[in-house]
């Protein structure tokens, strides 16, 4: 009969987590895994994860991120051409909710891989050093806030994660996506977005349809007006001041471009959906 996979979370706990910096001679072999689920991160140098006892293993990198199902071998190592290894760990019981979060795709049975891009990577560097200090911290709730730092991790995972049916958004392109989002009364440009994206106006316009499915001025557009839906829902602001908040300086123009989106004047709309 097959041996059962022991956890190493203490009892009563949903989360161990860790932060190491290690050198030639750091590794850990399980032989039936954990009863748990395995995160490891490589923030730095690099480590040898190995799907069986004969296998050689494959190399993790910095912007690297590793998932092991609970009863999946453990084999892994400082690599050895590296001889350093600065990882982020968690070994975790997760919230019901995670389970689609931790679909990513498989190097061996039970090894999960996602590589990160920069920005990513930073973010999940972020969410995993906020669990461990929280998660070793004095405060009473210390173990719920780490699972949301380690949770935020995940969602920063999925952003890259391919998911059936979806295709992986250009790095490039989301990082424009973000700055159209962040300030929506802001005036930039295709040119300007280009420019920040390293690419020419013509082929950051072509690519961007691609990936999103519009231009940049008509996606740009329908963030706006989805945020004046909820101001004029949620607030009491004249209408004018919300034309100002999503970019639309002339009031007018704001009315019938919003009556085009939304079938009906902002008022009306107000009238409608305000609570």
């Amino acid at each position: 009969m097959r041996q059962r996979p022991a956890s190493v979370i203490p009892a009563g706990s949903q989360l161990l987590t860790g932060h190491f910096h290690e050198g030639p001679g750091y590794g850990a072999w399980r032989a039936h895994g954990t009863g748990d689920w395995l995160i490891i991160f490589t923030v730095a140098g690099s480590g040898r994860i190995a799907a069986h006892p004969a296998a050689p293993g494959t190399s993790t990198r910095p912007g690297e991120i590793v998932l092991f199902r609970p009863g999946t071998f453990h084999d892994y190592r400082t690599e050895p051409n590296s001889g350093q290894w600065e990882l982020l760990w968690a070994h975790v019981h997760p919230r019901e909710a995670w389970h689609e979060l931790l679909a990513w795709p498989e190097i061996a049975p039970g090894i999960m891989h996602l590589m990160l891009d920069q920005v990513i990577a930073t973010r999940v560097t972020d969410g995993l050093s906020e669990a461990h200090t929280l998660a070793s911290g004095p405060l009473l709730k210390r173990e719920q806030l780490a699972m949301n730092a380690l949770e935020r991790a995940l969602l920063w995972c999925d952003t890259v994660n391919i998911h059936p049916g979806e295709r992986r958004l250009d790095p490039r392109i989301r990082s424009a996506m973000e700055s159209l989002c962040r300030d929506l009364s802001a005036p930039l440009s295709v040119a300007q977005l280009a420019q920040a994206a390293g690419l020419s106006p013509s082929r950051f316009a072509h690519l961007f349809r691609a990936q999103v499915g519009s231009s940049v001025i008509t996606y740009r557009e329908h963030q706006r007006l989805s945020r004046a839906c909820q101001l004029l829902s949620v607030t009491a602001h004249a209408v004018q001041s919300i034309a100002a908040a999503v970019g639309y300086a002339n009031p007018f123009h704001f009315s019938t471009r919003f009556r085009r989106f939304a079938g009906m004047s902002p008022r009306a709309y107000r009238h409608r959906h305000s609570s």
